[in-house]
């Protein structure tokens, strides 16, 4: 017969054992956190507008919406061909910028970002309409310094909306604009 003193202290260790463990599989999940991407968006037909939203697109195509209170939005016109027209959004307090741009440019290869390279992390996904087609490209990635980057194209019509290497804060306001791209009913 074993002493029960015995089997004690191998409990004890064990949970002792068992807790050090938990501990550290908790600071490994907390300290190692890694950012998610946000929702591809789904292009669906244009809502009304709310109160305090403006919306930026061509007269026919594909739309953004953004709260004004959000963001200070200047719109523009390229000079030279091939005469994209575009929106620089700014967070009211911030410095970093969506564009979002509309009209045939040459195509952006990713493969030549060199942001790509340097990214921790890098998703590339697909953009789908609100009938299940492809309609366009999504690539989101990230730095080991938090800092996040994004760039939406959609086929039609040569719609980019990107931003270059930003904080949290100003990623999240960014991809709220993105989330809302819709079509204007034909």
């Amino acid at each position: 017969m074993r002493p029960l003193v015995a089997d004690t202290a191998r409990l004890r260790l064990i949970a002792i054992a068992g807790i050090l463990l938990l501990c550290l599989a908790y600071f490994y999940l907390i300290f190692n956190k890694k950012p998610l991407a946000p929702a591809p968006p789904v292009v669906s037909k244009c809502k009304d507008l709310g109160l305090g939203v403006k919306r930026m697109g061509g007269l026919d195509g594909f739309q953004f919406d953004a709260f004004v209170r959000d963001f200070t939005i200047v719109e523009g016109t390229q000079d030279m061909p091939p005469f994209a027209h575009g929106f620089a959004l700014t967070p009211k307090k911030g410095v970093s910028a969506l564009d979002i741009s509309f009209g045939q440019r040459p195509i952006e290869n990713m493969a030549e970002d060199p942001t790509l390279l340097l990214s921790d992390h890098v998703d590339e996904r697909r953009v789908f309409d609100d009938q299940g087609h492809p309609i366009g490209d999504d690539y989101w990635g990230y730095l080991k310094s938090g800092e996040r980057w994004r760039r939406v194209r959609l086929f039609k019509g040569g719609v980019v909306a990107k931003y270059g290497l930003v904080n949290e804060k100003d990623a999240r306001l960014f991809d709220r604009v993105i989330s809302t791209g819709c079509l204007l009913s034909p």
